[in-house]
């Protein structure tokens, strides 16, 4: 039996970038940083809001993360160590 989890990304837009909080059954678990909202134009957006599927990966260069292999019109995205947009 497969089993769904589900994760909530709490977003504050800014003009250079968007601040995100994930939150898993209620517990923040980490922070992250995207791109700012561009109309989901591919590498230069952050992705839209929606309920995605993730995946975990391993790379030799950054270790094991997140990913959203496919997002809506564009390309896939992963979860990288934040810093703060503003």
């Amino acid at each position: 039996m497969k089993t769904e989890h589900t994760l909530v990304l709490r977003r504050i837009y800014g003009e250079q970038g968007t601040n995100i909080t994930i939150y898993f059954q209620g517990d923040k678990i980490c922070h992250t940083i995207e791109l700012p909202d561009r109309n989901n134009i591919p590498r230069i957006s952050c992705i839209p809001e929606g309920r995605y599927k993730l995946k975990k990966r391993n790379y030799t260069k950054h270790g094991e993360q997140i990913g959203i292999p496919a997002v809506l019109g564009g390309c896939g995205k992963l979860f990288d160590q934040p810093a703060i947009a503003r």
